[in-house]
């Protein structure tokens, strides 16, 4: 796709997919319905489609950059900007509905795909909060001031219990 579109309208139809997907996961999440296995999966597909776009790229030359570690890994991460950040935290709470659905009655994901969905999950928080920590490190003002992690911070709370 990124041959025929180039990376920044690739980029921008990856987000546009998974941001619908992850909205029409957080409605059927929020009215308590069983989640549709095949619509978390392509949700995240679509985030993480839209975070590697550029970022594969960008990642494989960031050793040779010169610069602030942090600034390294952040690309590394495939985090280039607060859209990133976004899809980040997206990712990590459709992982997080689904393993909280997948004992419902009636649900179609299975405990291995609920395991799988929870690393996954924790490893999206992880970095989603890694970022804001490191953003917010120069105090009010600085590039990440303002942005909220204490929801996110729950959910891995939660991901982590056994």
């Amino acid at each position: 796709m990124v041959e025929l579109l180039g990376e920044g309208v690739a980029e921008a139809f990856h987000w546009r997919r998974g941001a619908l997907r992850y909205m029409h996961v957080a409605i059927l999440n929020d009215t308590g319905e069983v989640l549709d296995v095949s619509e978390v999966d392509e949700a995240l597909l679509q985030l993480l489609r839209m975070l590697q776009t550029r970022g594969k790229r960008m990642a494989a030359s960031v050793d040779d950059a010169e610069g602030n570690d942090d600034v390294k890994r952040m690309i590394q991460e495939g985090i280039l900007s607060d859209t990133h950040l976004l899809a980040t935290v997206y990712s990590g709470e459709i992982c997080y509905w689904a393993c909280m659905n997948f004992s419902k009655p009636g649900s179609q994901i299975s405990s291995e795909h609920a395991a799988r969905l929870r690393g996954l999950g924790i490893e999206y928080l992880e970095r989603y909060l890694w970022a804001i920590d490191t953003m917010t490190k120069a105090g009010p003002g600085s590039v990440g001031h303002g942005w909220d992690s204490e929801r996110a911070k729950g959910l891995l709370s939660e991901l982590k219990k056994p």
